[in-house]
């Protein structure tokens, strides 16, 4: 699911469809509505900004998936081989069942970019047969991607730049190279403006989120790295911590489940991303849902939205 990113609380403004296009083949499909209330789904192409170690460079993907079986674990249990526009994955699929949880318990964390949820997220329950589905994951290769707010039904899709003004408030002056942002200790901030990371020396960045009911600020300290273009990575800045109590705020404030957060340079200018390292045996945290599921939150959300086409 996406929402509109000049709604606070978050109001849906699309949902995506994964499906089997052909035999050993998944791709997804994106369904939109307009921006002045649910006027009814119509399907929308939304790629999104990956990095290529083949090619060498961004892309455009649209989520399509190669599949096949993978090894059999240690215990017997089966794996899917997954290969996409960034690489290697094999997953293992795991079904919860949701019936009666409130909304709020089967959301993906951070949803929203540090907007506040409706009320009715609290309040309103999943249907009797609301699963959702999540992943233990080995990642083969690194993945890199890049985040870009898409403008419905055209094909304009910005991505969200760094920024180098003295504070942390409206600004024009955008970082235009990784030692450009470090040197100026430029910024970013979520898109419910409670949240910010700022560079500072030692390669070290402060992350400061504010709690948006009790207006309670915390800080932390994250550590980043400034790593070189090689000939199958983009340079970045990755960030990280060891910090559980940040890690946390990283997933809730800017929706890092699964990866870091990460910068880097596209188009002359430093953008926000997300970096996947290769590892073993990660249990995902990012959600997908059954027909039941995905319908309870679309038609129980506030405003409502109606439920899906398929």
């Amino acid at each position: 699911m996406s929402y509109w990113v000049m709604y606070d609380p978050v109001q849906l403004s699309s949902y995506n469809r994964e499906f089997a296009s052909s035999t050993n083949n998944l791709s997804v499909n994106t369904y939109a509505t307009s921006a002045w209330g649910f006027n009814g789904w119509q399907e929308d192409l939304w790629p999104q900004l990956v990095f290529s170690r083949e090619k060498n460079q961004w892309i455009e993907s649209y989520g399509g998936k190669k599949a096949s079986n993978g090894p059999v674990g240690s215990a017997g249990i089966k794996t899917v081989q997954l290969v996409d526009d960034q690489g290697i994955q094999y997953l293992t699929l795991l079904e919860q069942d949701i019936s009666n949880r409130s909304l709020a318990q089967g959301l993906n964390r951070g949803f929203g970019d540090g907007r506040k949820w409706p009320d009715v997220v609290n309040t309103e329950k999943f249907s009797s047969g609301a699963k959702v589905y999540s992943w233990i994951r080995d990642v083969i290769q690194p993945a890199y991607s890049i985040l870009r707010v898409h403008i419905v039904f055209t094909t304009q899709n910005n991505p969200l730049p760094i920024y180098t003004c003295s504070s942390i408030s409206p600004c024009s002056s955008i970082a235009s190279s990784l030692t450009d942002a470090v040197s100026k200790q430029a910024w970013l901030r979520n898109g419910g403006n409670t949240a910010s990371v700022r560079l500072r020396a030692a390669n070290e960045a402060d992350f400061t989120t504010i709690n948006s009911e009790t207006k309670v600020t915390s800080s932390y300290v994250l550590n980043y790295q400034v790593i070189n273009a090689t000939s199958d990575s983009p340079a970045r800045i990755v960030f990280n911590t060891r910090d559980e109590t940040a890690k946390k705020a990283m997933a809730d404030y800017f929706g890092i489940i699964d990866g870091q957060l990460a910068w880097y340079e596209y188009q002359g200018q430093v953008v926000r991303g997300e970096y996947q390292a290769p590892l073993k045996g990660q249990h995902s945290l990012s959600y997908q849902y059954n027909k039941t599921a995905i319908n309870d939150i679309l038609t129980k959300w506030s405003p409502k939205a109606g439920p899906v086409l398929e």
